[in-house]
Protein backbone atom coordinates (compact mmCIF):
# COMPACT_ATOMS: atom_id res chain seq x y z
CA UNK A 1 0.00 0.00 0.00
CA UNK A 2 1.32 3.43 -0.92
CA UNK A 3 1.32 5.84 2.01
CA UNK A 4 1.43 9.64 2.04
CA UNK A 5 2.55 11.27 5.29
CA UNK A 6 1.43 14.87 5.88
CA UNK A 7 3.71 16.92 8.19
CA UNK A 8 4.12 20.46 9.52
CA UNK A 9 7.16 20.26 11.79
CA UNK A 10 10.17 18.22 12.75
CA UNK A 11 8.86 14.94 11.46
CA UNK A 12 9.46 12.74 14.51
CA UNK A 13 6.41 10.61 13.69
CA UNK A 14 7.48 10.48 10.05
CA UNK A 15 10.86 9.13 11.21
CA UNK A 16 9.08 6.57 13.41
CA UNK A 17 7.21 5.34 10.33
CA UNK A 18 10.37 5.32 8.18
CA UNK A 19 12.12 3.20 10.84
CA UNK A 20 9.16 0.85 11.32
CA UNK A 21 8.79 -2.59 9.80
CA UNK A 22 5.94 -2.04 7.33
CA UNK A 23 6.13 -5.06 4.98
CA UNK A 24 2.81 -4.18 3.33
CA UNK A 25 3.26 -0.42 3.28
CA UNK A 26 5.55 2.00 1.46
CA UNK A 27 5.90 5.70 2.24
CA UNK A 28 5.87 7.05 -1.29
CA UNK A 29 5.15 10.73 -0.57
CA UNK A 30 5.69 13.29 2.17
CA UNK A 31 3.41 16.32 2.03
CA UNK A 32 4.52 19.34 4.05
CA UNK A 33 2.58 22.48 4.93
CA UNK A 34 5.79 24.54 4.53
CA UNK A 35 9.08 24.36 2.70
CA UNK A 36 10.81 25.10 6.03
CA UNK A 37 9.88 21.94 7.96
CA UNK A 38 12.69 19.68 9.12
CA UNK A 39 10.54 16.71 8.13
CA UNK A 40 11.43 17.46 4.50
CA UNK A 41 15.10 16.81 5.31
CA UNK A 42 14.17 13.46 6.82
CA UNK A 43 12.23 12.54 3.68
CA UNK A 44 15.04 13.60 1.35
CA UNK A 45 17.56 11.59 3.38
CA UNK A 46 15.44 8.48 2.71
CA UNK A 47 14.79 9.41 -0.93
CA UNK A 48 11.06 9.92 -0.41
CA UNK A 49 9.38 12.33 -2.81
CA UNK A 50 8.10 15.54 -1.22
CA UNK A 51 5.54 18.17 -2.09
CA UNK A 52 4.42 21.38 -0.37
CA UNK A 53 0.69 21.79 0.28
CA UNK A 54 -1.07 24.25 2.53
CA UNK A 55 -4.67 25.37 2.74
CA UNK A 56 -4.05 28.19 0.24
CA UNK A 57 -3.05 25.74 -2.50
CA UNK A 58 -5.39 24.19 -5.01
CA UNK A 59 -6.68 21.00 -3.43
CA UNK A 60 -7.27 19.45 -6.83
CA UNK A 61 -3.53 19.65 -7.51
CA UNK A 62 -2.63 17.61 -4.41
CA UNK A 63 -5.57 15.26 -4.96
CA UNK A 64 -4.23 14.63 -8.46
CA UNK A 65 -0.77 13.81 -7.11
CA UNK A 66 -2.25 11.45 -4.51
CA UNK A 67 -4.30 9.69 -7.18
CA UNK A 68 -1.32 9.48 -9.55
CA UNK A 69 0.77 7.87 -6.79
CA UNK A 70 -2.07 5.44 -5.97
CA UNK A 71 -2.10 6.48 -2.31
CA UNK A 72 -4.11 4.07 -0.20
CA UNK A 73 -3.45 5.64 3.21
CA UNK A 74 -2.87 9.23 4.31
CA UNK A 75 -1.20 9.69 7.69
CA UNK A 76 -1.46 13.10 9.36
CA UNK A 77 1.67 13.11 11.52
CA UNK A 78 1.81 16.53 13.11
CA UNK A 79 0.08 18.18 10.16
CA UNK A 80 -1.38 21.37 11.59
CA UNK A 81 -3.63 22.42 8.72
CA UNK A 82 -7.27 21.38 8.73
CA UNK A 83 -8.26 19.43 5.61
CA UNK A 84 -11.43 20.61 3.91
CA UNK A 85 -14.61 18.50 3.84
CA UNK A 86 -14.11 18.20 0.06
CA UNK A 87 -10.63 16.71 0.56
CA UNK A 88 -11.77 14.35 3.33
CA UNK A 89 -14.68 13.06 1.21
CA UNK A 90 -12.22 12.06 -1.52
CA UNK A 91 -10.40 9.78 0.95
CA UNK A 92 -13.13 8.71 3.40
CA UNK A 93 -11.85 6.02 5.76
CA UNK A 94 -8.25 6.26 4.53
CA UNK A 95 -6.97 9.32 6.43
CA UNK A 96 -5.66 8.82 9.95
CA UNK A 97 -4.32 11.29 12.49
CA UNK A 98 -2.21 10.93 15.61
CA UNK A 99 -3.22 13.17 18.51
CA UNK A 100 -1.28 13.70 21.77
CA UNK A 101 -4.08 12.93 24.22
CA UNK A 102 -6.59 10.22 25.02
CA UNK A 103 -9.41 11.41 22.81
CA UNK A 104 -12.14 12.50 23.14
CA UNK A 105 -10.45 14.48 25.94
CA UNK A 106 -8.33 17.45 24.89
CA UNK A 107 -9.19 17.28 21.22
CA UNK A 108 -10.91 19.54 18.75
CA UNK A 109 -10.19 22.81 17.05
CA UNK A 110 -7.17 24.59 18.53
CA UNK A 111 -6.03 21.65 20.66
CA UNK A 112 -2.61 20.59 19.39
CA UNK A 113 0.99 20.36 20.57
CA UNK A 114 1.87 21.97 23.88
CA UNK A 115 -1.66 23.38 24.28
CA UNK A 116 -2.90 19.83 24.89
CA UNK A 117 -0.23 19.08 27.49
CA UNK A 118 -0.76 22.42 29.28
CA UNK A 119 -4.47 21.62 29.60
CA UNK A 120 -3.82 18.08 30.86
CA UNK A 121 -1.44 19.38 33.55
CA UNK A 122 -3.77 22.28 34.49
CA UNK A 123 -6.59 19.79 35.03
CA UNK A 124 -4.43 17.64 37.31
CA UNK A 125 -4.75 14.49 35.20
CA UNK A 126 -2.66 11.49 36.22
CA UNK A 127 -2.92 9.76 32.83
CA UNK A 128 -2.67 11.10 29.31
CA UNK A 129 -1.45 9.43 26.15
CA UNK A 130 -1.81 9.28 22.40
CA UNK A 131 -4.65 8.40 20.04
CA UNK A 132 -4.79 7.41 16.39
CA UNK A 133 -8.18 8.06 14.81
CA UNK A 134 -9.84 8.26 11.43
CA UNK A 135 -10.11 11.82 10.18
CA UNK A 136 -13.60 13.27 9.89
CA UNK A 137 -14.83 16.74 9.04
CA UNK A 138 -14.77 17.69 12.72
CA UNK A 139 -11.22 17.90 14.14
CA UNK A 140 -10.26 14.93 16.37
CA UNK A 141 -13.79 13.50 16.29
CA UNK A 142 -13.35 10.52 13.96
CA UNK A 143 -13.48 6.87 15.00
CA UNK A 144 -10.72 5.99 17.47
CA UNK A 145 -8.52 3.20 16.10
CA UNK A 146 -6.11 2.75 19.02
CA UNK A 147 -4.72 4.50 22.09
CA UNK A 148 -1.77 4.22 24.47
CA UNK A 149 -1.89 5.55 28.02
CA UNK A 150 1.11 7.43 29.42
CA UNK A 151 1.53 8.58 33.04
CA UNK A 152 1.51 12.25 33.99
CA UNK A 153 3.89 13.08 36.85
CA UNK A 154 3.33 15.76 39.47
CA UNK A 155 6.43 17.68 38.40
CA UNK A 156 5.70 17.52 34.66
CA UNK A 157 5.97 20.54 32.44
CA UNK A 158 4.17 20.65 29.09
CA UNK A 159 7.50 19.89 27.39
CA UNK A 160 8.42 16.93 29.63
CA UNK A 161 4.94 15.47 29.17
CA UNK A 162 5.12 16.01 25.41
CA UNK A 163 8.47 14.21 25.21
CA UNK A 164 7.20 11.27 27.30
CA UNK A 165 4.05 10.92 25.17
CA UNK A 166 6.14 11.04 22.01
CA UNK A 167 8.52 8.35 23.29
CA UNK A 168 6.14 6.02 25.17
CA UNK A 169 3.01 6.66 23.13
CA UNK A 170 3.31 8.03 19.61
CA UNK A 171 6.54 6.20 18.72
CA UNK A 172 4.82 2.86 19.38
CA UNK A 173 1.23 3.65 18.47
CA UNK A 174 1.46 5.20 15.00
CA UNK A 175 3.64 2.48 13.42
CA UNK A 176 1.46 -0.20 15.06
CA UNK A 177 -1.75 1.23 13.58
CA UNK A 178 -0.21 1.84 10.15
CA UNK A 179 1.18 -1.71 10.08
CA UNK A 180 -2.23 -3.11 11.03
CA UNK A 181 -4.06 -1.07 8.39
CA UNK A 182 -1.63 -2.04 5.63
CA UNK A 183 -1.77 -5.71 6.60
CA UNK A 184 -5.58 -5.68 6.56
CA UNK A 185 -5.59 -4.25 3.05
CA UNK A 186 -3.69 -7.22 1.60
Amino acid sequence: MNIAVFVSGGGTNLQNLIDADLPNGHISLVVSSSEKTYALQRAKKHKIETIIFNNKDDENKILGVLKEKNIGLIVLAGYLNILSPYFIKKFVGTIINIHPSLLPEYGGFGMYGLKVHKAVIADGKKISGATVHLVSEEPDAGKILDQIKVPVFIDDTPISLQLRIMELGEKILLPRVVKDLTERSN
